[in-house]
C-alpha cells in the first residue's frame, strides 16, 4: 500500500511497519501515489516534478525538472491504483499553463523526463473528474469554459478528436454567453497583474459598454476565464450580466497584511483603467459587486473613489474590529484567527494595532461614500450584524442605501426563489444606475 499523510509519502507492506518515503531534499507529496503496472514503483507529485520512489529502497527520484506548466495531477487508469501508461513508458499529468491560463494533457517520458504536449485548450479541467475507460483507449474528463458550464468529454488514447459525452442543463445551452478575454495591466507602482474580461453578448468593437466590476480581495480572479460563470461562485453567474450588455472585470487583487483596503484601490483601479483604455467600458457607467470578502472589498472601493455609479455589496461587512469578535454559538470565535493571521491581514489583535483596525475599515469612512449601494443579507448568517451596520451607518447619512434581509438564508443565497429574487434586484439596480 502506498499513501500520502500530512504531505509525508508513505510505503506499507503486509507485515510490516510502514516505511517513509526519503529523498535529498524535504518536500511536500500532493494526490494519492499511483503504482506501475509491475507494482516495482509509484509516482507522486511534490514541488511542481514528478517523482519515482521505487519500493526496494523507498527512495524518491525526481524525473522531470522545473517546468513552466503546474502540474496537477497523475492521470491514472481506470482502477485509480495504476499511471495510465498506454505505451509502457509514457506518463501523462494534466497541467494548466499560469501565464495563458489554458488548461490539459502532457506526456512525460518516464526515462528522460521530458515533457511533450498531448493537449492543450482555454478550457478548466477538473482534475478529481477524470477516467481512462476499461481498454485504455479513451479518456473521461470534466472541462468546462467561460461560456459552457462543466461536462463531461472524450478523447481517443492520441488526444485526438475531443468530443462532449454530457449536456447537464442542455436549456441552458440555448442562450448566448459573453466572450471571455485575459487582459495585462500594471499598478502605479509597476506590478504587473491580469484580469478576466467577459465581454457583452454581441459585443461590438465601436461600441463602449457598462462595466461591472467583480471583487474578491486577495484573489487572482485571473485564473477564472475558462470557468463558466466566471466568478467561480455558483451563486452568481456572471454571463446573466454579459447577456444583458454588461462588460464584467474579474481583476487580480494580492494584498499585503495591514494594508488591505489601500492595496484594492491600488489594483483594482488600474485594471478598470485599462478596460477604459481598450475602448470597452464606458469611464461613467461603471459598477462594482462582491459577496462575503467581495462585500468587504465592494465596500474598501467605494470608500476611496467615487468612479463607481452602483454597487452590490452580498453577505459583506465593514468593521473589521466587530468582525474580530464575532463568535459562534458554540462559543468558538469566528474572526480571531482571520482576522490575525487570515483573510483579515491584520497581522495581530485590534490592541495590538488598534489605527490599522480603524484605517482597514470601511465603517469609519462611510461618510465618503457616494455610491448608490444595495446590500443583501441572509438572516441566519453567523454575523448579520455586519451588513446592517453598515446600513445604519449609511441611512444615518442620508446615502442612497438598500437592505435585503432573506430570515430563513445563510452566507449565501441558497433557495431558488430567493436567488432569483436576490438576482432581479441586482439587475434592476445596475439598469436603473448604468442605463444611458
Amino acid at each position: 500500500m502506498a499513501y500520502i499523510s500530512d504531505g509525508e509519502c508513505f510505503i506499507w507492506s503486509r507485515g510490516e511497519q510502514p516505511r517513509k518515503i526519503s529523498s535529498t531534499a524535504r518536500v511536500r507529496f500532493i494526490q494519492t501515489p499511483l503504482w506501475d503496472k509491475q507494482g516495482q514503483a509509484i509516482y507522486a507529485i511534490a514541488e511542481n516534478k514528478i517523482w519515482r520512489i521505487a519500493t526496494t529502497d523507498a527512495k524518491a527520484t525526481a524525473i522531470t525538472t522545473t517546468w513552466n506548466r503546474q502540474i496537477r495531477s497523475i492521470v491514472s487508469r481506470h482502477d485509480g491504483q495504476q499511471i495510465w501508461s498506454p505505451d509502457g513508458e509514457s506518463i501523462y499529468v494534466n497541467t494548466s499553463n499560469a501565464l495563458t491560463k489554458q488548461e490539459g494533457f502532457y506526456q512525460i517520458d518516464s526515462r528522460t523526463g521530458e515533457f511533450s504536449k498531448a493537449f492543450e485548450a482555454d478550457i478548466s479541467i477538473n482534475s478529481f473528474l477524470s477516467s481512462v475507460s476499461h481498454d485504455d483507449e479513451f479518456l473521461i474528463y470534466a472541462a468546462q469554459n467561460a461560456r459552457q458550464e462543466l461536462n463531461l468529454w472524450v478523447i481517443n488514447r492520441d488526444f485526438s478528436d475531443a468530443r462532449q459525452l454530457t449536456h447537464v442543463n442542455p436549456d441552458l445551452e440555448r442562450y448566448p454567453a459573453g466572450e471571455a478575454r485575459l487582459i495585462d495591466y500594471s499598478t502605479a507602482d509597476g506590478k504587473k497583474l491580469q484580469a478576466t474580461l467577459l465581454l457583452p453578448v454581441s459585443y461590438q468593437s465601436d461600441r463602449r459598454y457598462p462595466l461591472v466590476v467583480w471583487v474578491y480581495g486577495g484573489s487572482m480572479l485571473s485564473v477564472n476565464i475558462n470557468r463558466y460563470g466566471g466568478s467561480g461562485n455558483e451563486h452568481f453567474n456572471l454571463q446573466l450580466l454579459t447577456s444583458r450588455g454588461y462588460a464584467v472585470l474579474l481583476p487580480d487583487t494580492p494584498l499585503a497584511v495591514g494594508t488591505p483596503l489601500q492595496d484594492l484601490a491600488k489594483t483594482v483601479l488600474p485594471g478598470v483603467d485599462r478596460t477604459i483604455e481598450m475602448g470597452i467600458a464606458d469611464p461613467d457607467r461603471l459598477g462594482v459587486m462582491g459577496t462575503s470578502y467581495g462585500g468587504y472589498s465592494t465596500l474598501a472601493l467605494l470608500v476611496q473613489t467615487t468612479r463607481f455609479k452602483a454597487a452590490v455589496m452580498d453577505v459583506g461587512f465593514g468593521n473589521l474590529s466587530s468582525r474580530y469578535g464575532a463568535m459562534l454559538k458554540s462559543g468558538v470565535p469566528l474572526g480571531l484567527g482571520w482576522a490575525e493571521d487570515g483573510q483579515g491581514r491584520m497581522g495581530g489583535p485590534p490592541w495590538q494595532f488598534p489605527e490599522r483596525y480603524v484605517q482597514n475599515s470601511p465603517a469609519f469612512f462611510l461618510n465618503k461614500i457616494e455610491t448608490p449601494l444595495l446590500i443583501s443579507q441572509g438572516g441566519m448568517d453567523v454575523s448579520p450584524a455586519g451588513a446592517e451596520e453598515i446600513f445604519v451607518g449609511l441611512r444615518r447619512l442620508g446615502k442612497k442605501v438598500v437592505y435585503v434581509r432573506y430570515e430563513n438564508e445563510g452566507h449565501g443565497i441558497e433557495h431558488p426563489g430567493n436567488r432569483i429574487d436576490q438576482w432581479n434586484r441586482i439587475l434592476a439596480w445596475f439598469a436603473s444606475h448604468l442605463s444611458d
